[in-house]
């Protein structure tokens, strides 16, 4: 039989603890940037309406184009 790697032993059993630990800070630090964020970000994938992109020839203000 082809063995690629010869003595890889990882005891999965011993590690587990500190990767549930590490699991648990990494979910609890999503849950808490939801909450300072105010939750979820949607695109307008999800929010619906309609993405228009324009191109100028000169540069314009954002202002102008709003009060247009």
């Amino acid at each position: 039989m082809l063995q690629i790697l010869k003595g890889t032993h990882f005891n999965f059993i011993k590690a587990r603890k500190k990767a549930f630990i590490l699991s648990l800070i990494l979910i609890g630090i999503g849950i808490v940037s939801l909450i300072i964020r105010g939750g979820l970000n949607y695109g307008i994938d999800f929010t619906g309406g309609t993405l228009i992109q324009l191109h100028f020839d000169k540069p314009i203000s954002t202002e102008k184009i709003r009060n247009a």
